[in-house]
């Protein structure tokens, strides 16, 4: 383990320091194109669905049971994908007008079965997001933060973030929404790097979904440690493994210790090579 560690730090530390100099560039799916799979691979395109034996066809829709909605420019970050990686849920599009979704169930559907569909995978989208926000949400209180955190989760990061806008190396402000994926976006890059450079998998992990929260304000990373990682300090307290296999990073951004982005991530590259060795360990 010393020994992985040891070649992982400054192998990782300078190649993923280089990589997050440019911003993450993928192109999202056009609106009303199929979802990826989980893990993020592309899936191929779904057959148009088909009404049942001598239900009409509606115009409204197309006979697809959806019509498309004009969300915000911001929720194509919803769509960001990687080949090991997906977006599976985010808090500011979830509590934002049709869930951050560019399709809604067609109200004037003709086509009952279709519209039937397309209503119970809106419905379960919705019910899935309520009981993972319902859950996050809890991190407000602990922290006792004075307005509502900004949550982020992939397939191997949830992104617990508050702080309001960060400056990147390019000159390119992000605010809080925007900066958590960029940060979750990174993190995959970094996680699906170092797994290739020595041929770890996700089943090899004791862990396969690790927590970042990154806190404006010192008081908040404070009162974070204690319940997520059972440690107090400032700027960063980390645990990793234990009898519940946690794998939980909490970090206050002091502006005099980390004051550009770069420097920012450059502390998580640190920590999370630690994390990541930390949770590695191969059963057979």
């Amino acid at each position: 383990m010393r020994a992985l560690r040891a070649i992982a730090v400054p192998l990782l530390l300078a190649a993923s320091v280089a990589a997050a100099q440019t911003a993450p560039t993928k192109p999202a799916p056009a609106p009303g194109a199929a979802p990826p799979a989980k893990g993020g691979q592309e899936k191929p395109a779904a057959p148009k669905p088909q009404p049942l034996p001598g239900e009409p066809l509606c115009g409204f829709c197309h006979t697809t049971g959806r019509v498309p909605f004009n969300r915000d420019p911001q929720f194509l970050l919803e769509d960001e994908s990687g080949p090991s990686w997906k977006v599976d849920f985010c808090s500011a599009a979830l509590e934002s007008p049709n869930m951050g979704l560019d399709w809604m169930p067609c109200p004037h559907c003709k086509t009952p079965s279709l519209h039937d569909a397309a209503q119970k995978e809106w419905d379960e989208h919705k019910a899935a997001g309520d009981a993972w926000l319902k859950e996050e949400r809890r991190v407000d209180k602990v922290v006792a933060a004075d307005k509502p955190l900004t949550f982020v989760q992939t397939t191997h990061f949830l992104i617990v973030w508050d702080v309001p806008k960060i400056t990147t190396a390019q000159k390119k402000t992000y605010d809080a929404h925007a900066a958590a994926h960029l940060y979750a976006h990174r993190l995959e890059d970094f996680y699906a790097r170092f797994q290739t450079m020595f041929g770890i998998t996700d089943a090899n992990n004791m862990k396969n979904l690790h927590t970042l929260m990154l806190f404006d304000k010192h008081d908040e990373a404070w009162l974070a440690g204690p319940t997520y990682t059972m440690l107090q300090g400032v700027p960063t307290v980390k645990r990793a493994g234990g009898a519940n296999h946690d794998s939980c990073v909490v970090t206050f951004w002091d502006k005099s210790e980390f004051p550009k982005d770069v420097d920012m991530w450059r502390h998580q590259l640190h920590n999370w090579t630690h994390q990541l060795t930390a949770i590695y360990y191969d059963m057979s």
